[in-house]
């Protein structure tokens, strides 16, 4: 597999096999054709070194710029849907915000986008690290290729990326590349309108410049009925880029890139599944039959109880309370009368009776907005010894966003981001190149600091006032809790590929991280300029981690290669930031915060070309080893709010496979599968009781861990058409199939997701001078419905997911132009 010259077509599927197929109403040959499905040698970086993709003994997928057209690709989660074993989805349950992402990779990852949790899958714009989840769902702007590595990269990337990497490679300026770009346009159902254009502009002999930009719309598609035209989960969004390659020599050039990007969308379309009682079985409450939720702010809307200083007393003048008391104290009535919170507010799959208000409980029109953006400075010089880049970025983002977790007209509970501000700067110094022609080696210096505060407020007027209480209950009561945390990582790694013969390398690898955690965290209620309770605290981490890397692989034959490998990995610890309705404030932090998390990996893999080039397997099997594994439950010491812990420890093991095969010159099929095996072995102190349901939860060793479908599979063909003009039509469908799931440890009932499929289908029309492209497209073909993210909201009595889009069929045109 030593060999980097790429594999050319040759073995042809007779005719009568693709019949079977129905496909054999297509024939025809040209030079298209195969440049379109012709398998690509990609060239990757995933190990800080140019090389093909079927000679790095890594797991990895890799999808170019014609993939990622050929694909529909628009933003990463349609890159995801197409790699095994990654989960990839927008949504955020508890933020209400659709930008924000859930992200696993072979069942370790993360489902919470608050500050105090690190991302476990490492976000990467040439390799610039991001450091928060929220703010990282980059759509596919101007870029190269998308690398997806998975498992632990602990050496090279490290930075708590234990679960894998996704790193995004723009293309970069060339002088002596021409002026040259395209231009897209589509429209289509749902309100969707989306432009994008990119070009490359030489300057000079020895400078170039490429600039590109974006712009997405999309109505919604779940109705808030309490408003006269709001749909949820909509999308509103723009972004630029800019790129600058100063050639200063043969060896030595700088390139400056700079990308700023702004939605202002709807909430999430968050639907209740559950309001009231959220027990595991109906009935099965605090009372045998009672549906009515026993968690605070349900339970005291139902029955006109207002909440002082850890007592229930009669409140008359609290303006809310229910209106229809008598009903709502009888339980047999609760879920039947629009006055009560119970699930005579459900009103279905594409309604919602959500309504939002301000502080001073007036009714808004909600918002969600997202500013993100960064620069960067690459300076890279060829010298004798090898080659030096130094990397210098700094990014930032800033966040507003809003969610009603009661679902009804009424003030019950509601959790607002007033404000989520990041900022970071990273430097990496790195040496590559070879000592002997067998010997070859990276090595670098990382730093990475990071600043965020995120103030949350939760509107809801059960909230003790814990101190100077007003003599009586007002609408709203509010509590905010500001978190600041600073994040600290250095680094040094190094890594060595030796030749041990012709067909045997060893590569070992270290990486010593260092970091350093600080938390502030403010609580008051009522003004934030004059507050009557208050609560401060201030806690610090440490961290000090050597990761290694020991891979041997092994050139079975110039097309198959076979390798092993182990690897480690670590994630930072942290505190949990919820702290809702709790008279005694915010605990002691040394109390409750949680440590770093391990991951040990051993894998099996092989990269395999075969039938002369025309069909690409690669596969891996794998068993991880999780220690000290953070997981988020709802924790009844904080009332049933969101906790992280280090839950225990647990073991996950699969397997993966990608496979490539072009049938016929105008032919191809595409399948990638995942198998995952997870299992708990420990849970800390035996068994974790969960506040998620009114009956309290038990988490043991038989809970299966969130995120962990045993099944993913993607199904892909594609087929081209040549016409007597010379232009020719390209078409591909993809089916990708997820099994089941559960979205929450507690492994309830209304946390689980059913398998589901989803069907995405294109047929393009490409010009004889392939300059003009016309694409009939379709997403989620079959319309199914299933939930992206789900959550039990214990503070508040409900439980709720979000839906992923509908079908959505649209037209696109794209024009691409030369300098003659």
């Amino acid at each position: 597999m030593k060999n980097n010259t790429p594999n050319t077509l040759a073995l042809r599927m007779p005719s009568a096999a693709v019949s079977l197929l129905s496909l054999s109403i297509f024939a025809g040959l040209s030079a298209h054709a195969e440049s379109q499905l012709d398998i690509e040698e990609i060239t990757i970086t995933g190990r800080k070194m140019e090389e093909g993709l079927q000679h790095a003994p890594i797991a990895i997928s890799a999808f170019s710029e014609l993939e990622l057209e050929n694909r529909g690709a628009v933003d990463i989660t349609d890159v995801a849907a197409a790699s095994p074993n990654v989960h990839f989805q927008t949504g955020g349950s508890t933020s209400g915000m659709s930008a924000a992402p859930t992200v696993f990779i072979r069942g370790i990852g993360q489902s919470d986008f608050n500050v105090n949790n690190d991302p476990a899958v490492g976000m990467y714009i040439d390799g610039i690290y991001l450091g928060r989840m929220l703010g990282s769902l980059t759509d596919l702007m101007d870029l190269d290729r998308v690398e997806v590595l998975r498992g632990p990269q602990g050496t090279l990337f490290g930075r708590n990326s234990i679960g894998g990497a996704i790193n995004l490679i723009s293309k970069k300026p060339d002088p002596a590349q021409g002026f040259e770009g395209n231009v897209s346009l589509a429209v289509g159902e749902n309100g969707y309108r989306f432009l994008k254009a990119s070009s490359s502009i030489p300057i000079s002999e020895h400078v170039a410049a490429r600039v590109g930009g974006f712009y997405r719309e999309r109505d919604g598609y779940v109705d808030a009925v309490q408003y006269d035209d709001l749909q949820l989960g909509g999308e509103d969004v723009w972004g630029v880029r800019g790129a600058l390659r100063f050639e200063l020599s043969d060896d030595m050039s700088i390139d400056f890139a700079a990308d700023w990007s702004k939605r202002q969308d709807p909430p999430a379309a968050i639907l209740p599944t559950q309001l009231g009682n959220i027990s595991a079985e109906p009935g099965s409450g605090n009372v045998a039959g009672d549906d009515r939720s026993t968690f605070p702010s349900a339970f005291r809307f139902n029955t006109g109880l207002a909440h002082f200083a850890g007592a229930s007393v009669p409140s008359p003048n609290a303006a809310w309370v229910s209106t229809d008391t008598a009903t709502c104290s009888d339980a047999s009535l609760v879920n039947t009368s629009l006055d009560c919170y119970g699930n005579a507010h459900i009103l279905g799959n594409d309604k919602v009776n959500s309504l939002w208000v301000d502080k001073e409980g007036n009714k808004i029109t909600p918002e969600q907005k997202l500013d993100a953006g960064g620069a960067s400075l690459i300076f890279s010089w060829d010298m004798d010894i090898g080659t030096l880049t130094v990397t210098s970025a700094y990014r930032e983002m800033d966040a507003s966003f809003t969610n009603d977790n009661d679902f009804t007209p009424y003030v019950i509970f509601q959790n607002d981001n007033d404000d989520f501000e990041q900022s970071q700067y990273s430097h990496e110094f790195q040496l590559a190149g070879k000592i002997s022609e067998s010997l070859s080696y990276v090595t670098g210096l990382y730093y990475f600091n990071e600043d965020a505060q995120q103030d949350v407020s939760l509107i809801t007027p059960l909230l003790p006032p814990a101190g100077a209480a007003p003599a009586a209950a007002t609408l709203p009561f509010f509590q905010t809790i500001e978190r600041k945390v600073e994040n600290t990582s250095k680094a040094a790694y190094a890594q060595l590929v030796y030749g041990i013969s012709k067909t045997l390398d060893l590569t070992l690898g270290a990486r010593y991280t260092k970091n350093d955690k600080m938390v502030d965290l403010n609580l008051f209620r009522g003004d934030k300029t004059a507050p009557w309770f208050t609560v401060q605290q201030r806690d610090e981490q440490s961290a000090e981690e050597t990761n290694v890397l020991v891979n041997l692989s092994w050139d079975y034959s110039d097309d198959v290669m076979l390798y092993g490998q182990f690897s480690n990995g670590f994630r930072d610890g942290g505190w949990p930031v919820r702290f809702p309705g709790l008279p005694e404030g915010i605990p002691d932090l040394d109390t409750v915060e949680f440590g770093s998390e391990q991951v040990d990996s051993f894998e099996l893999g092989i990269k395999s070309m075969m039938l002369d080039g025309v069909l690409r397997l690669n596969a891996a099997v794998f068993q991880t080893d999780y220690q000290d594994m953070q997981l988020e439950f709802s924790d009844p010491v904080l009332n049933g709010a969101p906790n992280t812990s280090n839950l225990g420890e647990a073991s996950i093991s699969g397997f993966e496979a990608e496979l490539n095969y072009v049938a016929t010159d105008n032919l191809r099929f595409d399948v990638s599968i995942g198998f995952l095996d997870s299992s708990l072995d420990s849970i800390l102190g035996g068994e974790l009781v969960s506040g998620a349901d009114n009956t309290l939860t038990t988490i043991t060793t038989a809970n299966q861990l969130p995120y962990n479908p045993d099944w993913q599979i993607a199904f892909g063909v594609n087929h081209t058409f040549d016409f007597t003009s010379g232009a020719f039509m390209r078409s591909r469908i993809d089916w990708m199939y997820t099994d089941d799931q559960f979205y929450s440890i507690e492994n309830s009932p209304r946390n689980a997701q059913s398998s589901y499929s989803t069907v995405n289908a294109s047929v393009t029309y490409i010009t004889s001078e392939e300059d003009w492209e016309f694409t009939l497209g379709a997403k989620n073909l079959t319309d199914e419905e299933y939930a992206t993210t789900s959550r039990t909201q214990a503070d508040s009595g409900s439980s709720f997911e979000n839906r992923a889009r509908p079908r959505e069929i649209y037209l696109q045109a794209r024009y691409r132009f030369y300098a003659d």
